[in-house]
């Protein structure tokens, strides 16, 4: 975008609007080929289906109610994984009742929640382990809280993880390299 707010892309490629949904954090195509959005002020994960292939969702639905600021989504062997601010849940979508979740979300990974940067993003590496991004309880400060600032690896069903990486203010957005199967991550330095 240009400083007014104004979108340009390339030649050969356009912009229009797929779906209309108030407070979006984060995004994940689902494999039923929907997009899977988390609204961490409503404590839910909607699901935006464009049935007809035009470009333009004509359903959302909520999948998941009643969690404590969701924003992180990754999907992982039938599983809908969802970051929120204390835990990574998870739970199955039943592709026969329209992504409609069965049973309740079990937790399998628990961190520090809250503070000032409260998002948590999940992704899962080359390596088949669960990477989760867990931003500083403040803006600029010497993080007290060894699960901060840092990305943790998460493997073998263990809820607990081990430092991955550190001294990453707020890294929000993760994902993994292809080539290289690199984890890059989008670090959001400190403000004021």
């Amino acid at each position: 975008s240009t400083f007014d707010g104004t979108l340009w892309v390339p030649d050969g490629f356009s912009v229009r609007e797929y779906a209309r949904v108030s407070g979006v954090r984060m995004m994940a195509l689902g494999p039923d080929g929907a997009v899977y959005a988390s609204r961490p002020r409503d404590g839910e994960v909607v699901r935006l289906v464009d049935a007809d292939r035009d470009g333009v969702a004509e359903s959302q639905v909520v999948v998941v109610r009643d969690l404590d600021r969701p924003h992180g989504l990754a999907f992982r062997d039938g599983w809908l994984y969802v970051a929120t601010t204390g835990s990574v849940v998870r739970l199955r979508l039943d592709p026969n009742a329209n992504m409609a979740p069965l049973g309740r979300p079990e937790t399998v990974a628990t961190y520090s929640a809250g503070g000032g940067h409260w998002t948590r993003t999940v992704t899962f590496g080359a390596d088949g382990a669960m990477y989760v991004a867990i931003g500083s309880s403040c803006n600029i400060c010497e993080e007290k809280s060894p699960d901060r600032a840092a990305v943790l690896r998460f493997e073998d069903g263990n809820p607990k993880g081990r430092i991955y990486s550190r001294g990453l203010r707020n890294a929000v957005g993760m994902a993994v390299y292809p080539p290289t199967g690199a984890l890059w991550v989008t670090q959001h330095e400190r403000d004021n």
